[in-house]
């Protein structure tokens, strides 16, 4: 099959990328701050201090500090050099998903509008245009998506030797490594996933007891090969600042959004919570009150969480002390207002789905491109059409995987169910706290393959 519109678009994106990145400049604003100061302890020491001040994940702040060692040497200014390599991971992440949705079968002008689309995305594009972490998940977790599907073709197919078992573990386990040193959520999501896949396993093979043998060795290699890097960073941590985890928001973050959702709410309230799934605030403002949206802010979930947690470090608890209080206030809290939490969780992960904001904020791009992007046809055209299509897309995938046989259409159904169960552990990992536009963008990527596998499936279907 040639590709000869998908390297044309492979082609203009490059030059596209590299003019953007070139003309345009961030604004460091809210975390960029943090993970600025974080970098700039790794680059300029001493390392330690980095490890004391735990407060976010190591990779991205590693990636700027070798940014800062050289714009150091070429004398720039690091974040001109920063946009750059952004803008080459970026790159990266399209040619991988070209590359995915090739195996996948999709048409080859399909595949190049897909590809084309992604890298003038406005949510996608300005996440490579400012100092946040997220632009560095988009190639991971498209390895993480090829890497599974490989996987599960392996495990489904004929009976191997052991140690081809064991090796498919360790890789499979090793691809989301980076994953959780750039979003520590995925501590929660890669263990369901591979024990997913592990069962997966023993249910082709009718549950006997070489079926059992076979997960089991699947399991042990991937789970160690996940879990061996994780610990030594959280025993590291724990030696240098008292918490093991990867971070020190997890306990407070949960508590401040679960106290939030048990709060009682006024019927405006509750209309506000679901407007609020759509990323243009002002919306949810128009239909109910400013009063009313605003009571689904961060602001007041995280002043919730922050009050108790400065409680509890008034009365001079340890870290672990304080991460294993705050959790159990939070069961509680859920425990005892069962319905509320699940509808805050439904709304909350809902958002995630409709991830496509074409707004602006911290970056300045060259003008003209400016007015293109924010003249009012282009911001409600993409704002409706591409959150409803994504929303449709998903639809879609649900439908076909719940009464459909998707594995007859390899391997467009592989694709599909390997990326839905990643989206879904995703969403229902995340619904647990307060969420905004930016929790979206790691599993943007899943949501371009899951078009691309939808879109050849139900090519196949209507044949």
């Amino acid at each position: 099959m040639t590709r000869a519109w998908t390297w044309r678009v492979l082609v203009f994106s490059t030059f596209w990328v590299f003019y953007v990145t070139l003309f345009s400049e961030t604004i460091l604003y809210f975390d960029s701050f943090g993970y600025e100061q974080l970098a700039q302890k790794i680059a300029h020491g001493p390392i330690l201090d980095y490890f004391r001040d735990l407060n976010r994940e190591p990779l991205y702040p590693l990636f700027l500090a070798l940014n800062m060692k050289l714009a150091d040497i070429l004398h720039i200014p690091y974040t001109n050099l920063v946009l750059l390599t952004q803008g080459i991971i970026l790159l990266a992440a399209q040619w991988l998903m070209a590359l995915v949705l090739e195996t996948i079968g999709l048409s080859d002008k399909i595949t190049a509008l897909l590809v084309l689309y992604f890298v003038i995305s406005p949510s996608v594009l300005r996440s490579s245009l400012i100092v946040y972490s997220e632009i560095i998940t988009y190639p991971l977790m498209i390895a993480a998506v090829l890497v599974s599907c490989k996987t599960w073709d392996f495990l489904m197919g004929n009976k191997s030797p052991w140690r081809f078992y064991a090796q498919r573990g360790l890789y499979t386990g090793l691809v989301f490594v980076p994953l959780i040193f750039v979003k520590g959520i995925f501590e929660l999501i890669t263990p369901v996933f591979l024990f997913v896949l592990g069962v997966a396993a023993a249910i082709k093979w009718k549950m006997d007891r070489q079926a059992i043998k076979i997960a089991a060795v699947f399991l042990i290699a991937a789970l160690t090969a996940f879990w061996t890097p994780v610990l030594m960073y959280k025993t590291v941590n724990k030696i240098y600042n008292g918490h093991f985890a990867f971070t020190n928001r997890g306990s407070w973050a949960l508590y401040g959004t679960a106290a939030r959702r048990a709060l009682p709410v006024t019927p405006q309230e509750h209309l506000a919570q679901m407007l609020y799934v759509f990323p243009d605030k002002s919306w949810c403002e128009r239909a109910a009150s400013p009063a009313a949206c605003a009571h689904w802010h961060y602001q007041l979930s995280d002043n919730l969480g922050m009050q108790e947690y400065q409680q509890l470090r008034a009365q001079n608890l340890s870290n672990a002390e304080i991460d294993r209080q705050l959790m159990t206030m939070s069961l509680k809290v859920m425990v005892t207002h069962p319905w509320a939490t699940l509808q805050g969780m439904f709304w909350e992960g809902a958002k995630l789905i409709f991830w496509e904001y074409p707004a602006w904020g911290m970056v300045a791009l060259p003008k003209e491109l400016h007015l293109a992007y924010q003249a009012p046809m282009t911001y409600y055209s993409v704002l409706i059409i591409i959150n409803l299509l994504n929303f449709i897309s998903v639809c879609w995938a649900v439908f076909y995987l719940l009464f459909r046989r998707p594995f007859q259409n390899q391997p467009a159904g592989t694709y599909m169910a390997i990326t839905m169960i990643l989206l879904f552990l995703y969403i229902a990992a995340h619904s647990l706290f307060f969420l905004n536009e930016r929790n979206a963008l790691p599993i943007v990527p899943l949501f371009f393959i899951l078009a691309g596998a939808g879109i050849k499936v139900f090519k196949k279907e209507n044949k």
